[in-house]
């Protein structure tokens, strides 16, 4: 995802939406891309479920916006509104907000 309206049209064309932000020079980040692409793929539902992910460095107006302050950092959108974050590598709990 690269700015607001492809944002947008996520979270309103699926019920759930799992947003990673982050950026490429974050080790942590780095290190969780993988578990978090295997969540995308065993648990994405079209419809009822997306992942997403947006690069802190190449859409800092979606970083701003969500008032992004470390990274990585996981917001889970329920039909378009923020209902749980998770700040840093912690897939515990990326994994109880799917």
């Amino acid at each position: 995802v690269s700015d607001e309206a492809s944002l947008e049209t996520l979270t309103s064309e699926n019920t759930f939406v799992l947003v990673d932000f982050f950026a490429d020079w974050c080790p942590a980040c780095q290190k969780i891309a993988p578990d978090f692409s295997e969540l995308a793929m065993n648990y994405n539902d079209e419809g009822t479920l997306t992942f997403a992910r947006v690069d802190t460095e190449a859409a800092k107006d979606l970083a701003i916006a969500y008032n992004i302050e470390s990274i990585p950092t996981f917001i889970l959108f329920k039909n378009g509104a923020i209902v749980d974050s998770v700040q840093g590598a912690d897939l515990n709990a990326v994994i109880d907000m799917v």
